[in-house]
């Protein structure tokens, strides 16, 4: 592999990268309220991760590492036409597996956050959506998304061209498999896949498009006892009350559709609504701790640990009223300081504006595995971040990371 990393022009391009991205950097700073010029980020932290530098007059430089490091690299200059963002590449461009990237990219503003699409994916990009992956509140994600937006809070929808608004919907949707129809095989340069056509109980009534993907919910038991995989699951035919999906399988533990199988285009959203009810919001509650009350600790133990606790009662400025209920979880966002954490936190108590809400934090675990013990344990300790009591002023959520895929908010669908 080195001797091949040392033949690759674009290998020995890293110098030259760097000159370009510090060009960039510095053009960036010079720029203020840019659509599109910035430092952009695209993975999943593992098999590929894109750094994208661009700006109008210092060009752009892409870079892709994998888990087994160096994959892609590629720079040039830009132009913008007609809407896009063009790419014009010093290297040869081509986009297979790890490699390459989309020559043309359209710029789309979610609020004050920053995306670069490529055009012929932008109905993935509303499957994502769709989904809950969008908007995102962490570095990972499958589109471009400028560095440091992750951290914007966005509501309502993204400014998309006029004919992909319908591709997000504003409810997830959900389906059951009521036929499967003809399988056959198609064989790409790598793997061979098994495609069955199935037809499903929703159709353009309840929103669903062509280009669409369903996710299978509440996967059954296989033959094994293990849970049931399936491949990709997307829409290529739409009637009003009806859909046919094509589900494309590869490998041995993805099984084609049955009969009775439940789909979604939001399958977090759906299992938690069928386990939890009404203890699912539409839309995310937003509260800020108006007091904090006494605390007192608690020691659990089990067989290799003796796990010390401190629990504290606080009360938020939210209750019935906003949709709170006993048992419903908070988070900690916008906290003071850096990297403020708190431990577990739910809903003990509710009237109709205030709540109250018991903090859960860890302060001390101890490994109490006794030498003769057969199995070996991982000793687990407190995060550090964990420490801090909370404090009046701090704000919590309701968010999860289904909550994203609900859109309540009144907003038009290009704004």
């Amino acid at each position: 592999m080195a001797q091949t990393f040392n033949d690759d022009p674009k290998w020995q391009a890293q110098t030259e990268a760097r000159k370009r991205i510090e060009k960039i950097k510095n053009e960036i700073k010079t720029l203020n309220g840019h659509p599109w010029a910035g430092e952009y980020f695209e993975g999943d932290g593992f098999g590929r991760n894109i750094s994208f530098y661009i700006a109008p007059n210092a060009g752009f430089v892409f870079e892709c590492y994998g888990d087994m490091g160096f994959c892609d690299r590629n720079y040039g200059t830009v132009s913008f036409d007609n809407g896009l963002v063009r790419l014009n590449p010093v290297f040869p461009n081509k986009r297979e597996g790890a490699q390459g990237i989309a020559p043309e990219l359209l710029p789309v503003a979610w609020g004050k956050r920053h995306y670069l699409v490529p055009p012929d994916k932008i109905v993935e990009f509303c499957n994502d959506i769709n989904y809950g992956r969008e908007p995102r509140n962490g570095l990972h994600g499958f589109f471009f998304l400028r560095r440091g937006d992750e951290e914007i809070e966005v509501t309502g929808y993204p400014v998309l061209p006029e004919k992909y608004r319908a591709y997000i919907l504003e409810k997830p949707v959900s389906a059951t498999v009521i036929s499967v129809g003809e399988s056959g095989t198609e064989t790409g340069k790598y793997t061979t896949y098994n495609l069955t056509t199935a037809t499903i109980s929703a159709g353009s009534k309840q929103g669903l498009l062509p280009g669409m993907r369903m996710y299978l919910v509440n996967n059954p038991r296989n033959e094994r006892g293990g849970w049931v995989q399936t491949g990709s699951i997307d829409i290529v035919e739409v009637g009003e009350s009806s859909a046919k999906v094509l589900v494309r399988c590869s490998g041995k533990y993805e099984q084609a559709p049955q009969t009775g199988w439940q789909l979604a285009t939001c399958p977090d959203y759906v299992s938690a609504l069928k386990k939890y009810g009404a203890h699912i919001l539409e839309n995310p509650v937003s509260a800020t701790v108006v007091s904090v009350g006494k605390s007192k600790t608690e020691t659990s133990k089990s067989k290799y640990f003796t796990t010390t606790y401190i629990l504290t009662t606080v009360t938020i400025n939210a209750g019935s009223k906003q949709g709170l209920l006993p048992d419903m979880q908070m988070y900690l966002v916008n906290a003071s300081g850096s990297r403020v954490e708190t431990g577990y936190m739910k809903i003990v108590e509710v009237s109709e504006s205030s709540a109250k809400v018991l903090v859960r934090r860890i302060v001390n675990r101890k490994n109490e595995q006794q030498a003769n013990a057969k199995v070996p344990v991982r000793i687990i300790g407190a995060s550090k971040y964990e420490q801090q009591a909370p404090q009046t002023g701090w704000q919590l959520t309701t968010l999860t990371k289904y909550a994203p895929a609900v859109k309540k908010q009144p907003s038009d669908k290009g704004e």
